[in-house]
């Protein structure tokens, strides 16, 4: 929301973070209200010293403002001449938003009757009435031709502008949501703002106003709802999840796709991002509890989601599923490229784990520098030597240290060339420029420096021809 006071609360210390909305309140200290209560209450005195009925506080108050909140002597204060109705403090904070934060619908009537007021201000204050759950207030804005519900301001804490409908969903104020809505029946952009609304209530966990706006049945599809049901996942609330796969007909399985800047991902997520991964990732078990007794979960989103999740809890969940079967999908090898030992482990344990995705967990580890797994793997599962060295080749050719200082560890590796293996580690390694990794491959007892890869290159070569 914008830099303003608060029109209803005041802050302990008055001196704390005065850059924000916590910042300055409407009354400010107990010095500057009084400074500005007694202003007002001497108005008409021949002894008042202050002429300038503008003056504005250290913590945004302006004699305007503390009468539009306390509905106090503001007849006489809008009968000064040189009254500036419009005007905004340090905040930009007007008297016609104070009037709305601090739900004085009479104020606001007043104000409106002033020709000289600035109605846009009504934008900013119906987005405070809405935010406060005044919904008297809004009713009467609503039927004001200026007031836009896709306006929107900015919380402290948020960057996105956020509307006053959202406002009030975000707050839980029902009645609001309802005038809101229903008035969004009859404006063109009515759609936008409900599905908005709607989107909003389910990431907030706002399961009865996202139910109350899915019953105003005007526009909203079943790609809304799946959206919906999509956030309230990724945010972990159960109720909303349960609410929309029960009574709603929402596909358990909707996915939302990846755009151009993930492009490498799309692999992993051939159908989108799914609502199912996005509940493991984000640890909401409760969720996942729910999603995994669905007959109508696609298991193939299983194998992903189970490495998605740092609560292993989630994880036991998932690897207990009927449908998950951990041969057809490649558990492991995902465990080892995220680094997840403890999945690793997990999966090693189960008996029916073919040996080959070992293999391929293995290579995966090295490939995306996880040393820690590379040295589990070794040590408890026999590798043949060209794979180890497949896998040496890789780490070289990716600047890994720690994994390749592993790798030179084990008794089976060959550091020179393999038949069958067109590449050679410390050909690889100089290719690439990397120094660290050079020298540990040097320091290997049987390194080669003259061993040729399949186009007859050596290390020396390599390095003279890429400077390193």
């Amino acid at each position: 929301m914008c830099l303003r006071p608060n029109a209803s609360y005041s802050t302990a210390d008055p001196l704390e973070g005065q850059t924000g909305l916590q910042a300055a309140t409407v009354f400010g200290d107990d010095i500057e209200h009084d400074l500005v209560l007694d202003f007002l209450n001497h108005l008409d005195s021949p002894t008042r010293i202050q002429t300038n009925v503008n003056f504005e506080t250290q913590n945004g108050m302006t004699p305007l403002i503390l009468a539009c909140v306390l509905n106090l002597h503001l007849d006489r204060l809008l009968a000064e001449p040189t009254l500036d109705i419009n005007y905004k403090n340090a905040f930009s904070y007007s008297a016609l938003m104070a009037a709305c934060e601090a739900n004085q619908l009479g104020v606001v009537k007043k104000l409106l009757r002033q020709p000289a007021i600035n109605r846009s201000d009504l934008n900013p204050g119906f987005c405070l009435a809405c935010k406060g759950g005044h919904q008297a207030l809004v009713e009467f804005l609503l039927q004001c031709p200026q007031v836009d519900l896709n306006y929107g301001m900015s919380n402290d804490d948020e960057f996105e502008d956020i509307t006053g409908f959202n406002q009030a969903i975000t707050n839980g104020h029902l009645d609001v949501v309802y005038s809101v809505l229903m008035h969004s029946l009859d404006i063109e952009g009515g759609l936008d703002i409900r599905v908005g609304g709607f989107t909003t209530a389910c990431q907030v966990g706002e399961k009865d106003i996202a139910t109350l706006i899915l019953s105003s049945e005007h526009g909203i599809t079943a790609d809304h709802v799946n959206y919906g049901f999509h956030e309230a996942c990724l945010n972990g609330h159960l109720d909303v999840v349960q609410h929309l796969v029960q009574h709603c007909g929402v596909d358990v399985n909707y996915g939302v796709p990846l755009n151009d800047e993930n492009e490498n991902e799309k692999d992993m997520f051939p159908h989108g991002v799914s609502s199912f991964y996005l509940a493991c990732q984000s640890d909401h078990a409760e969720v996942v509890r729910f999603l995994l007794s669905l007959p109508q979960l696609d298991p193939r989103q299983l194998c992903n989601a189970l490495c998605a999740a740092q609560d292993m809890d989630i994880v036991e969940m998932v690897l207990a599923h009927p449908h998950f079967n951990i041969n057809s999908d490649v558990a492991l090898g995902v465990a080892c490229a995220h680094g997840r030992l403890e999945v690793v482990k997990l999966l090693l344990a189960c008996p029916a784990l073919d040996s080959a995705h070992v293999e391929l967990g293995l290579f995966l580890a090295c490939q995306t520098g996880h040393a820690t797994i590379v040295r589990y793997l070794l040590q408890t599962s026999p590798h043949p030597v060209n794979e180890n060295v497949t896998c040496l080749v890789v780490a070289c050719g990716h600047g890994h240290e720690a994994v390749v200082s592993v790798l030179l560890q084990h008794p089976a590796i060959e550091v020179n060339a393999v038949q069958g293996m067109p590449y050679v580690s410390l050909v690889q390694a100089c290719a690439f420029g990397h120094f660290e990794v050079v020298k540990l491959l040097l320091g290997h007892p049987s390194v080669d420096v003259h061993c040729k890869s399949a186009r007859g290159t050596t290390a020396m070569a390599v390095a003279t021809v890429a400077n390193t």
